[in-house]
């Protein structure tokens, strides 16, 4: 299940009616689209047989992988567009394109020590001197206390990028065990 956690966290905290999937590997894009339906996953789901087609009808991205190079081309995104971020851990690695943090009105990640260290797509920014980690917006934890502005228009792209701090683990299964709450499904467990 640890794959599909970035699709059913989305989908516990938004309405979601049209999933597009995308790996260069199109077996592994029906697999994934399989695990999602299996897990009652009632979204429709649509094969992309293109990332940035795929890119261009979304609203919302999650990129989880451990690509080197950027996974698709951020002059593709729409206004309004949110992209997460949550594959790539190691400073060689580049899910995300520089484009796409330059077009990012607001960038929160999940500890800025650690992206410092780790997030490749950032340190390449960084490095290449169009952006600085001075540019980011702050911490997810600000974020959801209030202390620093969410969203404030339509046509904001924004960004969030993690590389592994437990508190983006702890949204997404806290909204995963929302909805299987409210939908009455999963297995109780006394631990």
């Amino acid at each position: 299940m640890i794959t599909q956690l970035p699709v059913l966290g989305v989908i516990a905290v938004r309405n979601i009616e049209n999933i597009y999937l995308y790996n260069p590997t199109k077996e592994k894009a029906i697999s994934f689209k399989e695990k999602l339906v299996k897990y009652g996953v009632t979204a429709l789901i649509e094969i992309a047989d293109e990332v940035n087609s795929a890119v261009r009808k979304a609203d919302i991205i999650c990129c989880a992988t451990k690509s080197t190079t950027p996974v698709f081309d951020g002059n593709d995104l729409k206004p309004g567009t949110h992209v997460n971020g949550i594959g790539s851990y190691l400073p060689h690695m580049l899910e995300i394109d520089r484009i796409t943090i330059l077009r990012a009105s607001k960038i929160v990640v999940d500890d800025f020590a650690g992206v410092v260290e780790e997030a490749g797509e950032l340190i390449d920014a960084d490095r290449s001197g169009e952006w600085s980690f001075h540019d980011v917006h702050g911490e997810l934890e600000l974020l959801v206390c209030g202390k620093i502005a969410p969203r404030e228009n339509d046509e904001e792209i924004t960004f969030f990028k993690s590389v592994g701090a437990s508190y983006y683990d702890l949204a997404v299964a806290k909204g995963v065990y929302e909805k299987a709450r409210i939908n009455q499904i999963g297995t109780i467990i006394d631990l």
